[in-house]
């Protein structure tokens, strides 16, 4: 929960709670007659058990386990129209259904198991959370941190904001977004449908295991997207055809593809043919830059005249070239002595090390020139994954850029702190 701009509501929660009553649900008793008899504020403590319908919670009140007990709720948990909503934390739903979250506003969900999610408005935060199937978000706005997900995860153009930090996705990321932030964690794809979007994806990773589809595949218009620092892998069976890591269709988008690593990695009997492109873009407002490339068949960019192309690395193909109209500069090739094939760390003697953009805007952390490939840049968290300092997330500022302050609204939680983006 935000530590620095929820502590009115939260003083508010605490007062409301001074004259709360506590209803105890025994086993055998209804959870929702409980519910349907408590007022704003009260606790509904529940003694450990199998609880079988379904439950709405539609009043500012809070369900908890009794201590030592283990409560399992096989019906759907419905949260519907609260304000201020209290945390739902340590149960275990499912598990054939799961939680359905409609028009409620500060509603933490943690450590808790559950078969699937679905919100249509509000705005929700789910901690800790593992979701056995697919995460649906229609519409509002969604924080995850520490979420594993089963299936696929959507969100709908209703959406208005989705961070997900830590988070993997077993299945496919089909996001419409407006704001759509994806950091630090694991998909099988990322596919954007929206339009009028500022989309960032920062540190995560992308295996398409086999499936011989692309591996981020971005639509719609007048999209703001950044993709960087990140491992994008696509690959090629016996039986299946490889496309693009990266595709970009639709018009109008500013696309900027920075230090990130693109492998075409080859199955036992891969035969040629059909596209292996690392990019294919449609649009000339385009950077591809300070990438490491792989395995690359094709050629390692398709883009139109216009669009940028520099300081790439190719490790071991022989082919890196470019064609649509673009024009490449400063290709190098050659091993880039990977530590322990991490792709995240160089070793010494790298051709990688300080070869990438000149322009000061694009240095390391560290303020020396960019190093080619997911570990340079200014962007990147090397900790993103583990560290328990604050992790910039961000929709406005530049991933090129290295700020000592903003001028805009942050919030602040335990890893992350968060520029707050704007809505036109």
């Amino acid at each position: 929960m935000n530590k620095l701009l929820k502590i009115g509501g939260l003083l508010g929660l605490l007062t409301s709670q001074i004259n709360a009553e506590t209803l105890v649900v025994f086993p055998g008793q209804s959870i929702q007659e409980k519910i349907d008899a408590a007022v704003d504020g009260d606790i509904i403590a529940i003694f450990g058990g199998s609880y079988f319908p379904d439950i709405t919670i539609n009043k500012r009140v809070r369900l908890v386990e009794v201590s030592g007990q283990e409560v399992k709720l096989f019906g759907t948990v419905t949260f519907d129209g609260v304000e201020n909503c209290p945390p739902f934390e340590g149960f275990e739903v499912g598990p054939e259904k799961g939680i359905v979250v409609s028009n409620c506003t500060g509603l933490v969900i943690s450590e808790i198991t559950v078969p699937s999610y679905t919100q249509n408005g509000g705005s929700v935060s789910l901690s800790e959370v593992s979701i056995a199937g697919s995460a649906t978000q229609d519409s509002g706005s969604l924080d995850l941190s520490g979420v594993t997900i089963g299936g696929n995860f959507s969100t709908g153009s209703g959406a208005v904001k989705t961070v997900a930090f830590r988070t993997t996705v077993t299945g496919d990321c089909n996001w419409a977004s407006n704001r759509s932030w994806f950091g630090y964690g694991k998909a099988r794809s990322f596919n954007f449908n929206g339009s009028d979007a500022k989309v960032v994806f920062v540190g995560g990773e992308i295996d398409r295991l086999g499936s011989g589809a692309d591996g981020m595949l971005l639509r719609g218009n007048n999209n703001t997207i950044t993709i960087t620092n990140s491992k994008i892998t696509g690959t090629r069976d016996q039986n299946g055809t490889s496309e693009a890591n990266i595709e970009i269709t639709g018009s109008g988008h500013t696309v900027r593809i920075l230090n990130n690593y693109l492998n075409k990695e080859f199955r036992q009997g891969y035969t040629s043919g059909g596209e292996d492109l690392n990019v294919v873009s449609s649009v000339s407002t385009l950077t591809v830059a300070n990438n490491i490339v792989s395995n690359t068949v094709d050629g390692m960019v398709y883009a139109p005249a216009g669009a940028v192309v520099t300081n790439n690395h190719s490790e071991n193909s022989s082919n890196y070239g470019v064609s649509g109209g673009v024009v490449a500069s400063t290709t190098t090739a050659g091993d880039p002595l990977f530590v322990d094939g991490n792709v995240y760390e160089l070793g010494e003697g790298s051709p990688c090390i300080d070869a990438g953009t000149e322009n000061a805007r694009y240095n390391d952390r560290d303020g020396t020139r960019n190093n080619i490939g997911p570990s340079g840049g200014s962007w990147y968290d090397p900790e993103g994954w583990t560290t328990e300092k604050p992790v910039v997330i961000s929709f406005d500022l530049l991933p090129d850029q290295v700020l000592q302050g903003v001028d805009t609204e942050v919030t602040v939680d335990d890893v992350r702190a968060v520029s707050s983006p704007a809505q036109n």
